[in-house]
């Protein structure tokens, strides 16, 4: 699954490449991406703003797209609102990991999927700096037919 989302992000979505964007880890809940900071510099050698927040918009966004496909689904994903809160500096590889809240989060918007066509997903995405948060990410995602 790893692979088949690496390939969506290059694919699908160029900015991914330029970012050098990578896939660590999915395990059904959660999933961890990667933007070396090289690339996703700004003038002061820290995280760019806009790198930090594409990073976690991805996440949330992947992290549904593999959950639709594990599941067979066809379904257009979208974030729909967000907010965003920057706390630290980022002075190293940027790695962002979103998780749902529970199986019964996913289920529970599956079921409004199957009825209406129509979903929402509020995922959560986190930042770190060492052992803190360096930026915290609120999505509200939409998926449809």
């Amino acid at each position: 699954m790893i692979e088949l989302l690496q390939n969506t992000f290059y694919s699908d979505i160029p900015i991914t490449q330029a970012m050098k964007l990578q896939v660590l880890k999915y395990d059904g809940m959660s999933l961890t991406l990667r933007a070396p900071l090289p690339p996703n510099r700004n003038d002061k050698g820290t995280a760019f703003g806009g790198s930090l927040y594409s990073t976690a918009v991805l996440a949330g966004w992947g992290l549904i797209y593999l959950m639709t496909k594990e599941r067979n689904l066809q379904a257009d994903i979208m974030i729909h609102e967000s907010h965003s809160r920057f706390i630290a500096p980022v002075t190293s590889d940027i790695t962002a990991t979103c998780g749902f809240d529970s199986e019964e989060q996913i289920e529970k918007a599956l079921k409004l999927f199957h009825r209406r066509g129509l979903a929402r997903f509020q995922l959560n995405t986190r930042i770190n700096a060492g052992m803190s948060d360096a930026m915290t990410f609120e999505g509200s995602y939409a998926i449809s037919r």
